[in-house]
């Protein structure tokens, strides 16, 4: 009985695990596909002209500011994603109270 009982636990962790992994993956491709979608010029960075005029959020200028880490002036596909994907557990936990 007892083993049972693990062997169902085990699949409802893993299956879980998977499920969490394939929408973190999901989101990271959107994030991708979005940053391939402002670099107009195709040199895998997003200068500040290509960010502002893509950008849907209230403050282009600002956000381009808080999201460029190493202040380049330019955002890495790196920076993007761990911008978004930061924001996105935060506007989740926001949602959960």
């Amino acid at each position: 009985m007892f083993n049972k009982i693990f062997r169902i636990v085990l699949a409802l962790v893993v299956a879980m695990t998977l499920a969490f992994a394939s929408t973190a993956l999901a989101a990271e491709t959107t994030f991708e596909k979005r940053f391939e979608e402002m670099d107009t010029n195709d040199d895998s960075y997003v200068d500040r002209e290509e960010f502002i005029a893509n950008y849907e959020g209230v403050d282009a200028e600002k956000t381009f500011e808080k999201i460029d880490k190493d202040k380049s002036n330019t955002l890495s596909k790196e920076e993007w994603v761990e911008y978004k994907s930061k924001k996105k557990d935060k506007d989740r936990k926001d949602k959960s109270e």
